[in-house]
């Protein structure tokens, strides 16, 4: 089993040389309390999700399940509990993949990034982690947790093959476009019909977590319109298609180090929506490389397309006569802030990491290629790596 250097052998935060002092007790002071009544589920609008080139689908599956103990009974999380005595990595059946991933978002999201601070005690981040998972199952709130490479390896998760931070990519072609690395430890992505439970769950988690951890950034997306990006173009045309195939693509497979988990690129990228919208509908297609009404792909591909880009193929990206490799599963949201930034939050999950940093090199022309010109009109302001633990491995680590 290969793990990455543990930043702390103690639990502690920094690692070495320190004096801090650990708090006592393995659990934050109370569980999170949540005072909503079940209500209805809200209906979410048929569509797709996500960016770069295009993402997964807003697909209605079955919702996720509503625990009926105590909270802290059912801290495996919402539709994801298992024996909390059974560590993965001691063997037995393929590990799960967090429902989350897969789940209907609902109307409306939350990311919250966070990074320990001077002094975090791990077993109350741990005890605060598992207060929200109980939270948000018993809330009908889909729950995602990535962890960063040094709060994984902390907690005695296994560590997938290939698991490096985000580093800043940089353009060569002397436009000063870059996709700006902004490494955190901890992803707290939420979905779900109520954005009043979504504020309310991960408001609880970040007081419980004071002292430990600080929020670095957040951002709060809606589904917009049928699926469309603030572009106005149609999310989600190049996913791999069906829930089998999702998986395939997404989840590192049985017998591999971190089966059952799946990599993340989550990155916040910024539009330029008063330059786009100056460009005629038919440059803008030749942007994408596909068309604005139905989302069909152009025969001809300028070679400066965003598809040409990230269409992954077997012996040539973009060719259409060969078949696809190291698909993504995207599930992305546009977003509006009070500045007046708007973008999409970009999302998307892989069973490897490399194929999510080939994509980002490609669009920035970092190994000698011509940049995407989607980089002309967005960028991103921010950009980590995480890693999805299978609910099993949750389980043990957060123990």
């Amino acid at each position: 089993m290969r793990r990455a250097p543990s930043s702390s052998a103690s639990g502690s935060w920094p690692p070495s040389g320190s004096s801090w002092r650990r708090s006592s007790g393995s659990s934050v002071t109370g569980p999170l309390l949540c005072v909503w009544s079940a209500g209805l589920r809200c209906g979410v609008p048929p569509g797709i999700d996500a960016y770069p080139e295009g993402n997964s689908r807003n697909r209605r599956r079955a919702p996720v399940a509503r625990g009926r103990a105590s909270l802290r009974e059912h801290a495996g999380g919402a539709d994801d509990r298992t024996d909390p005595d059974v560590d993965p990595r001691e063997g037995g059946s393929m590990p799960t993949a967090q429902p989350a991933i897969f789940n209907d978002m609902g109307e409306h999201q939350w990311y919250v990034h966070l990074s320990r601070t001077e002094g975090a005690d791990l077993a109350t981040i741990k005890g605060v982690v598992r207060d929200l998972r109980a939270a948000c199952a018993d809330q009908d709130i889909n729950l995602v947790l990535g962890f960063g490479p040094t709060l994984l390896a902390d907690i005695g998760a296994e560590m997938p093959n290939d698991f490096q931070p985000f580093e800043t990519i940089k353009s060569t072609d002397g436009s000063g476009r870059e996709a700006k690395g902004t490494q955190e430890e901890l992803l707290f992505w939420m979905t779900s019909a109520h954005k009043d439970r979504n504020w309310k769950a991960q408001w609880d988690a970040r007081q419980a977590l004071k002292g430990h951890m600080a929020v670095a950034r957040e951002t709060i997306t809606f589904i917009y319109g049928a699926s469309l990006d603030m572009t106005g173009f149609i999310d989600g045309t190049g996913n791999p298609q069906g829930e089998a195939a999702e998986r395939a693509a997404a989840v590192v497979p049985d017998g591999e180090p971190g089966a059952g988990g799946s990599f993340i690129n989550a990155q916040r990228w910024v539009h330029d929506l008063e330059a786009w919208e100056k460009l005629p509908v038919k440059e803008q297609e030749a942007v994408f490389g596909r068309t604005k009404a139905e989302s069909t792909r152009l025969d001809e591909q300028p070679e400066t397309s965003h598809v040409a880009h990230v269409e992954l193929r077997e012996g040539a990206t973009a060719d259409a006569t060969k078949p696809k490799r190291d698909e993504l599963v995207r599930r992305s949201t546009p977003y509006a802030l009070h500045t007046g930034d708007v973008g999409l939050y970009f999302m998307a999950f892989c069973k490897t990491q490399a194929p999510l940093r080939e994509r980002l090199r490609a669009m920035y022309g970092a190994d000698g290629g011509v940049r995407d010109r989607l980089t002309d009109f967005s960028n991103p302001a921010s950009g980590s790596f995480y890693f999805a633990p299978s609910v099993e491995a949750l389980d043990a680590g957060l123990r």
